[in-house]
């Protein structure tokens, strides 16, 4: 599992961002379409009072002006392909943002 999913979706072209989109030199104000994550791992198993693995979440929320279901595909299939498993998506529009959100939570493992 890569387990940044700043890796995982690098291939998509979306700018990906951890925490939240900020001003850069090269990105003056939000692109048409972007991604926020936060990621957290909690211990998952044990092995002769060991630790062996950590379950890792990674909370992902693309933001569309245009209809994201065409973009969305292309992340489920990069988190996929990365060996992340989708626990939920959620598609909704912001009316404050002027645009649609794209939740996600995901799940890998990493060793302990």
């Amino acid at each position: 599992m890569t387990a940044n999913p700043f890796a995982a979706l690098s291939g998509t072209g979306i700018s990906c961002h951890l925490g939240a989109w900020r001003e850069s030199a090269t990105e003056k104000k939000p692109p048409e379409e972007y991604i926020v994550y936060t990621l957290m791992r909690t211990e998952d198993a044990h092995a002769d009072d060991t630790l062996t693995d950590y379950a890792v979440y990674a909370y992902l929320n693309m933001w569309s002006v245009e209809n994201p279901i065409d973009t969305a595909a292309k992340v489920r299939a990069a988190m996929r392909a990365a060996g992340w498993e989708m626990e939920d998506e959620r598609v909704e529009y912001e009316e404050d943002a002027k645009r649609f959100r794209t939740s996600w939570t995901w799940k890998g493992w990493e060793s302990g």
